[in-house]
C-alpha cells in the first residue's frame, strides 16, 4: 500500500513514536521508527540516541500512519 505521507518538519511538540525519514551523509536515507523523547531522537531498539551524522529531516506521528492500515478485527478474538 503506498500513501502519501503528510511529513512534518522541525521538532515534534509531543514526546512518543513517529515514522521518521533519515538521511545519512552519502545522500541516502531510511524510514524507521524512532521515539521522540527529551528534545531528542532515539533508536526505536535500544532508545540510544541517533548518531550525530544522521539527520531526521521529517516525522510523522504512528497515530497518522495508523489511518492508512484500517482493517477488520481478527475473527478469533471474538470474546462476547
Amino acid at each position: 500500500m503506498n500513501k502519501n505521507i503528510d511529513w512534518k518538519q522541525g521538532e515534534p511538540f509531543f514526546e512518543g513514536l513517529y515514522l521518521t525519514a533519515i538521511r545519512f551523509p552519502n545522500g541516502l536515507g531510511q524510514l524507521d521508527l524512532m521515539f521522540w523523547e527529551n528534545r531528542q531522537w532515539l533508536t526505536y531498539d535500544s532508545k540510544d540516541p541517533i548518531h550525530d551524522y544522521c539527520q531526521v529531516v521529517g516525522f510523522a506521528s504512528t497515530s497518522d500512519i495508523i489511518q492508512f492500515c484500517r482493517g477488520n478485527w481478527p475473527q478469533w478474538d471474538d470474546e462476547d
